[in-house]
């Protein structure tokens, strides 16, 4: 008996959300308030024409909210878009930056969220074309409904308020004061009053409870996903923010009372910091890398920049990502050769909830450099230092100052702490001017053709991956400088 009226139902939805192959962004969010309120207008005249037991003015006011639903929302994201820069620029930024979508994405999106759409107003439907006359639920979902309607409106006024006030900071006063994401909480609160007035209309009916409770879970999912992707906005562009910071640690993102504070994991910048650190006691001027920019090795992809630092030497910053964003793993290697520093390789690895750090220094000095200070900052995180029982072939040439730490996603502020605190420390320590260039060159020389030599972890997949000749080519060019 259903199905030609879901059908029917999908139609209307689809034709509606459409709106999407004109801007992409649209089929999720203009199109999804035109396809709720059209949705709802859609089951009343179904109703009308063919009338069951269930009372009209149940019809009415669940057609009215969702009417009033699909015009907020379709109302307030246009308006938004015309009126407000910044979002448009967010919104841009949010899209691929109006890059084209294939056809066939459009296509297969368009789709799936008409499909959902139907199954998100499919309570209204079973219940209206379904005859059931009881009003208890009907009035309690209903209610239910307005209360997240109510603060879905509220919030993005607020919002809207405290922007204009303090564009350079989040909304935090009134309902923010709550949980940071207000209005997904009203998003959800709402289908959840939809879901409770339909409740009848499902019994002893598996099909229709499939139906509605996917649904449910579906938009629940949806609006955790969307507090996600806005917290790693907020963090990209108000992290380094006490206030900010203050205020995201202490307010739920979504669910009131509930202490889930955070979705998204704050961007790792300590290799950005770290290049910082170095521009600011070091000019640098940025190399032509070549064809060793952007490669891949062993199902990673490399990023690789070199740089001519003025009064140090030679940098070389690399990153690294594979196994689906699970593997990140950056190297900066400082190669002294206009003071007498030793050659000092930092290596940082994130594999699933590991992190380690490998700050590593080569006796490449013309004369003996006090690294004390390097010692006592090394010192700092002993609990998490990793002591090598295997021998290498490097060993006569690694400083004893080196030092390798591992641990926890948890420890990783901890361990970002010593790869910039050692890196100032080395930075600070008092070398000479390198007078005699070719015998500096020839002490790092011997560390870096022992390497092509003898391998390592990752020169040996460099070598697999380019041969013999390419990788001594890349490490002689850019990752060393010589």
């Amino acid at each position: 008996m259903f199905w030609p009226l879901l059908g029917i139902l999908l139609a209307v939805c689809a034709v509606l959300c459409a709106i999407g192959f004109y801007k992409f962004v649209y089929f999720l969010s203009v199109g999804y308030g035109f396809a709720v309120a059209g949705g709802g207008i859609a089951i009343l005249v179904m109703y009308l024409i063919e009338p069951t037991a269930t009372p009209l003015w149940v019809v009415i006011l669940q057609t009215v909210l969702f009417v009033a639903y699909g015009a907020r929302l379709s109302g307030f994201l246009l308006y938004r878009e015309i009126k407000n820069a910044m979002y448009r620029k967010t919104l841009k930024e949010a899209t691929g930056d109006g890059k084209k979508i294939p056809i066939f994405v459009s296509v297969t999106i368009w789709l799936t969220v008409a499909v959902l759409y139907v199954m998100q107003v499919s309570p209204m439907l079973f219940r209206a074309k379904g005859g059931y006359s009881d009003i208890i639920l009907p009035i309690i979902g209903m209610a239910i409904s307005v209360i997240g309607l109510s603060l879905e409106g509220l919030a993005d006024l607020q919002k809207s308020k405290q922007k204009k006030e303090n564009p350079k900071m989040v909304a935090t006063k009134g309902l923010y004061r709550m949980v940071r994401c207000p209005n997904y909480l009203g998003e959800i609160i709402f289908w959840l009053g939809v879901f409770i007035a339909g409740i009848t209309a499902y019994a002893n009916v598996p099909g229709r409870w499939i139906v509605a409770v996917l649904a449910f879970i579906c938009i629940t999912y949806i609006m955790f996903n969307g507090a996600q992707r806005l917290e790693k906005r907020q963090m990209k562009r108000y992290g380094n923010d006490p206030a900010y910071n203050e205020y995201a640690n202490k307010t739920p993102i979504i669910i009131p009372l509930i202490p889930l504070y955070h979705l998204a994991e704050k961007e790792d910048t300590t290799s950005l910091d770290m290049l910082a650190v170095l521009k600011e006691k070091h000019a640098l001027k940025q190399l032509d890398v070549g064809e060793w920019e952007n490669i891949k090795a062993k199902g990673m992809k490399f990023h690789v920049q070199a740089f001519e630092a003025e009064g140090l030497g030679h940098i070389c910053f690399m990153e690294a990502k594979g196994m689906m964003g699970m593997m990140k793993m950056d190297t900066i290697v400082i190669t002294p050769k206009k003071v007498d520093l030793p050659l000092m390789s930092f290596d940082r690895v994130s594999a699933g909830s590991n992190r380690v750090l490998i700050a590593e220094l080569y006796d490449t000095v013309l004369a003996s450099t006090d690294c004390k200070a390097i010692e006592e900052e090394k010192n700092k995180s002993t609990s998490l230092l990793i002591k090598e029982e295997k021998p290498h072939w490097y060993d006569n040439l690694r400083l004893p100052e080196s030092a390798h730490y591992k641990g926890k996603k948890k420890q990783g502020a901890e361990i970002n702490e010593r790869a910039l605190g050692i890196l100032n420390a080395y930075l600070a320590l008092e070398a000479k001017p390198v007078k005699d260039a070719e015998a500096k060159n020839n002490k790092s020389l011997v560390y870096i053709n022992g390497l092509l030599e003898n391998g390592g972890p990752a020169t040996d997949v460099f070598k697999k991956q380019f041969g013999d000749e390419k990788t001594a080519e890349f490490f002689h060019k850019v990752f060393f400088g010589l």
